[in-house]
């Protein structure tokens, strides 16, 4: 789900003809779909949904300049998925879906990966239990929201172009607004198990479930009209919170003590 560099794209690109030859391109109201894998409308139609019901949504929250109607690439199959995707995949074999801006396309695998990813995701919560990685999994992964996921990403690069924005703050924007809220008490027993620097939180799995609580302790503290110059100023908290890095970090794990893990949470 991490952005892919400018070079990367140009060389998935050089391929592009010959991986849409073997697609199916439907259109909606603010999007034009590309389906691989024998795939029809009816197999996407709750895609299609989702993405029509969230996008004005997310250009309120993230108000970008402009937004062009996006192209949204969608395969079933891991097989071809790795096939057609060989450059990014070489780099970031776990990924289910990233953006290409530079032609204004989300792209990604609506079939669930293989458990040997599911178990990278939740190696911080091996003493959980399994159905409640289960379940949470099924969440994260659901077609839908990896389909809104993406798509703020996509936004995203039209509020700044630079793609200068620290991880963490770029995959918690998304979270928030694909709504993949998760109930950290029972993933946890306690808030040490989850606590660390922002910097290395960014660079592992745990983001994609901190990162709705992070956007939301932002909002709910500041107020929503800060995500934008937010994103412009790469995530400077300093300048557009009022508060240096650490003080930030901080005043979260405390919000996020008292929504999971207080007596008033339970």
């Amino acid at each position: 789900m991490r952005y892919i560099t400018i070079s990367i794209f140009l060389l998935l690109n050089f391929s592009a003809l010959a991986i849409e030859s073997s697609s199916k391109r439907i259109e909606s109201k603010d999007f034009d779909f590309v389906l691989f894998d024998h795939m029809k409308r009816k197999d996407v139609e709750d895609i299609i949904q989702s993405l029509e019901k969230n996008r004005q949504r997310i250009l309120d929250d993230l108000k970008p300049e402009s937004m062009p109607k996006a192209e949204i690439y969608i395969w079933d199959k891991q097989s071809s998925w790795k096939r057609d995707n060989q450059v990014l995949l070489a780099n970031h074999p776990s990924s289910g879906g990233y953006i290409d801006p530079l032609n204004n396309r989300v792209k990604f695998i609506k079939h669930e990966p293989p458990n040997t990813i599911i178990l990278s995701i939740f190696g911080l919560f091996k003493s959980s239990k399994q159905k409640t990685l289960d379940e949470f999994y099924a969440e994260l992964a659901n077609p839908s929201s990896v389909a809104v996921h993406e798509y703020t990403h996509l936004v995203v690069y039209h509020v700044d172009p630079s793609l200068d924005l620290p991880p963490w703050l770029w995959e918690s924007l998304a979270c928030y607004e694909a709504q993949t809220d998760f109930d950290l008490s029972k993933l946890a027993k306690d808030i040490s198990d989850l606590k660390q620097p922002f910097s290395k939180l960014g660079k592992d799995q745990n983001i994609y479930f901190l990162g709705y609580d992070i956007v939301e302790y932002i909002v709910q503290t500041w107020n929503i009209s800060v995500l934008n110059p937010l994103i412009k100023s790469s995530g400077n908290v300093q300048s557009v919170l009022g508060l240096e890095q650490s003080e930030f970090e901080d005043g979260f794990w405390e919000y996020l003590q008292l929504k999971h893990f207080s007596p008033r949470a339970k």
